[in-house]
């Protein structure tokens, strides 16, 4: 039985908390997405995407507060994803 292909290289989430004041916070300039499995990067919010049936509590436990943004980094080249979030942040 042959076995599938595995990837070769790490993946890579980063994960940080906005504050009110954060451009992303106060415009929509980025698109939150679930991610469908595909190889693209996605920003969600954990709070009210993934996480949204867990008890506030039980979220906070987890290092899951309100103001979390998660970055699944995808296979977009570096220049362009890099071109993509200083767009998001800084307009």
């Amino acid at each position: 039985m042959s076995r599938p292909p595995r990837a070769r290289s790490a993946s890579r989430c980063i994960t940080h908390p906005l504050t009110p004041s954060s451009p992303s916070t106060t415009s929509a300039r980025g698109t939150f997405a679930v991610s469908l499995g595909g190889v693209e990067s996605i920003l969600s919010y954990p709070a009210r995407m993934s996480h949204a049936s867990m008890p506030p509590q039980e979220r906070a436990i987890r290092g899951i507060s309100d103001s979390l943004v998660r970055l699944s980094v995808g296979l977009e080249a570096p220049e362009d994803l890099i071109e993509e979030l200083d767009r998001l942040i800084n307009g």
